[in-house]
């Protein structure tokens, strides 16, 4: 499925991009929010374009889903991702370490 399909998942964003790279970046602001924080110190920028509490929301009979994530500027030293399958919450998927370990870990 290509990243604009994706698209109709989505929930808790208030905007997308479609990246050259063919990836999907989810806004949990809207544009003119994020241009408000875009030249304010103290990382307000980095948290405003970080898309906590955007989630996917769909049903599969697959066995097996593939989650690729690229992480860039990050005001924390870890990411965690969620899971919830048919109403159960998984155990969290947790990543300690700069970006670039997150990738090459999973």
């Amino acid at each position: 499925m290509d990243m604009k399909a994706w698209t109709r998942h989505l929930r808790g964003d208030m905007g997308y991009e479609i990246t050259s790279e063919g990836g999907l970046e989810a806004r949990r602001l809207s544009r003119g929010q994020c241009a408000y924080y875009q030249g304010a110190r103290d990382m307000w920028a980095v948290r405003a374009a970080c898309s906590a509490g955007i989630h996917f929301d769909f049903e599969t009979d697959s066995p097996y889903f593939e989650l690729e994530l690229a992480v860039g500027v990050s005001c924390r030293g870890w990411l965690a991702v969620d899971l919830e399958i048919d109403g159960v919450v998984q155990p969290t998927l947790h990543a300690e370490g700069p970006p670039a370990h997150w990738c090459a870990g999973w």
